[in-house]
């Protein structure tokens, strides 16, 4: 029997058919993937919490460890002892561990009857540090601080709470956020007295709560709220009428159940109950942000879209022939982006992020700055140790970059011994702290087959605010003539050039 049948019907039968098929398709995968979505973007949350958490804890063991330095530092130990020139060589030991740590707001010995024997304040605008003249001295016997920490015993450490700086009984305006760090002193088994060091919290607090596509909510056992991202409803506790972050969140029972577990989930946030050994306790609330929606929302549309189209045109062995070239073209894309023996970005990725990097700057009107690191004598390493070895102390090095520098930081390796360090929205200032500190950790590192080792520093920066006509390849030469300066003037050290 022959069956006479229009080709165009048919075709458009199968059309009709296939749209159907994907947009069922579509509609079921929109759903399903949104929340799919949003329960990952909340397990990331979580995560990111628990880096914080390791965040605050590696500061807090910092100021034990600069801590622990003063207390065993023999000029330090004269003059609890009332010997020689005691007073003045820890005065000046006091004044240049405030310098080298742009992060202490203060430091202090107080004697056990709360008279302040020496002071060291940094002024929160300027960062000058100046030693306190005797006259200005207060006695803190009152303070709760000083009461706890002399409480310790030797060779504890007593962690303040989080809060407002309080000066002449009264709360810093603006608003100073600190934390304190001390630990007793004694002497032949009595008690002396305390080193308190203050820090600045403010820009700790900023980096903390720093995380894209989340609104980031730090807050106390009370609720109130100490900083969140926005910065509206920073210390909530301290305004007129204080409010509880239970205000600006939906639902307030949730919030009740938040603070009664150690970890607490739904549909919008997640709340943790931060493991740190501040006096009061701390709850970080990340909850997901309405530029996550939007963003969430486009994507999934684009998806749709181009998904509706893809199921209409390509067959199924086409889409997973795709499917696995795609992920071999990223992997190999990956492997060509990245140094293989450091792991670091490699030229060719430096390149392409240092232009990211220039463009945004240069659109934002913020600073670029850029540090070249090259090792010094790094040729006797290889002569003295062979290749090999060359070899490993590069990967070390790397690590140690990685480790000092922060995550918006753009690290790599620039050829050789020479390694390079882009940081957007970061100052000349900022920078040679930044170089400083890495210089440091360097020469105080001992590596695993050559012992110690330096590094210099060449730093170079553009204010695009003021400046314009600016290339990489200026910021570039500049930096590197930067670090001609620092090798010709002795090495170990950070030169700049603006």
């Amino acid at each position: 029997m022959f069956i006479r049948f229009n080709p165009l019907v048919v075709a458009f039968a199968v059309f009709v058919l296939s749209i159907f098929i994907s947009t069922l398709y579509i509609a079921i995968d929109y759903k399903v993937t949104e929340r799919l979505n949003r329960e990952g973007a909340l397990e990331n949350g979580l995560k990111k919490v628990y880096e914080r958490e390791a965040f605050l804890f590696r500061e807090i063991e910092r100021a034990k460890a600069t801590l622990i330095t003063i207390k065993e530092n023999s000029c330090f130990r004269k003059f609890i002892k009332r010997e020689g020139d005691g007073l003045k060589n820890t005065e000046e030991l006091l004044l240049s561990f405030a310098k080298s740590n742009s992060s202490i707001m203060q430091v202090r010995f107080i004697a056990k009857d709360g008279d302040e024997i020496i002071r060291i304040d940094r002024d929160r605008e300027s960062y000058r540090v100046e030693l306190i003249d005797k006259s200005r001295l207060q006695n803190k016997a009152h303070r709760y601080y000083f009461q706890e920490a002399m409480k310790s015993r030797d060779g504890e450490f007593y962690i303040s709470k989080l809060d407002l700086n309080v000066e002449h009984n009264r709360v810093e305006k603006p608003f100073n956020p600190t934390f304190r760090v001390a630990t007793p002193i004694f002497e032949g088994g009595e008690l002396k007295g305390t080193i308190i060091l203050n820090y600045f919290a403010d820009e700790l607090l900023s980096l903390f709560l720093y995380a894209p596509l989340y609104n980031s909510i730090l807050f106390d056992q009370d609720g109130f709220i100490l900083q969140e991202s926005s910065e509206k409803f920073n210390w909530s506790g301290y305004r007129e009428p204080p409010f509880k972050v239970s205000s600006i969140l939906e639902n307030s029972e949730e919030l009740q159940q938040a603070l009664k577990e150690n970890i607490f989930r739904n549909g919008s946030f997640v709340t943790k109950e931060l493991n740190v050994t501040f006096k009061n306790r701390l709850y970080l609330l990340l909850r997901l942000s309405d530029s996550f929606e939007e963003k969430q929302k486009k994507q999934l549309f684009e998806k749709s879209y181009y998904l509706g189209v893809f199921l209409t045109v390509v067959s199924l062995l086409i889409s997973i022939s795709t499917y696995f070239v795609s992920r071999n073209f990223k992997r190999t894309n990956l492997l060509a982006n990245i140094d293989k023996l450091t792991g670091l970005y490699n030229r060719r990725m430096i390149d392409t992020k240092f232009d990211d990097a220039f463009n945004s700057c240069l659109k934002l009107g913020s600073s670029l700055s850029c540090m070249i690191i090259d090792i010094d004598h790094f040729k006797k390493i290889n002569d003295n140790y062979g290749h090999q070895v060359g070899d490993s102390t590069l990967v070390e090095l790397s690590k140690i970059l990685m480790s000092e520098t922060r995550k918006i930081d753009i690290v790599g390796r620039w050829g050789g011994e020479e390694f390079i360090i882009i940081a957007s929205r970061t100052d000349i200032e900022l920078a040679k702290k930044l170089s400083e500190r890495v210089r440091v950790a360097v020469e105080n590192h001992t590596f695993k087959d050559v012992g110690n080792i330096t590094v210099s520093i060449g730093v170079s920066s553009v204010d695009f605010s003021s400046k314009e006509d600016e290339t990489i390849d200026k910021v570039v030469e500049r930096a590197d003539n930067a670090l001609y300066v620092a090798k010709e003037n002795g090495r170990n050290r950070v030169e700049v050039k603006i």
